[in-house]
């Protein structure tokens, strides 16, 4: 568990602000889930990490962004 600076999340936020038209409308990139509203998780996903990214509970979630960025990238 860890946590992310300001400056990772706005990166990360700022990353998926320009490549909105690369996401897919559902994925499945880690074995048993699907994501089925790509577009919702992420604005979802990223509200969390730019409130809770000081606390470590939440950095499983988080790092789902970090992951799904570059599964997008490897496509």
């Amino acid at each position: 568990m860890r946590t992310y600076t300001a400056q990772e999340i706005e990166e990360l936020t700022n990353w998926y602000n320009a490549n909105r038209q690369l996401l897919p409308a559902s994925i499945s990139f880690v074995q048993g889930e699907q994501i089925t509203n790509v577009p919702m998780f992420v604005d979802h996903t990223l509200n969390i990490a730019r409130r809770q990214r000081e606390n470590s509970t939440f950095s499983r979630q988080i790092q789902y962004l970090f992951d799904l960025k570059a599964e997008i990238e490897k496509r």
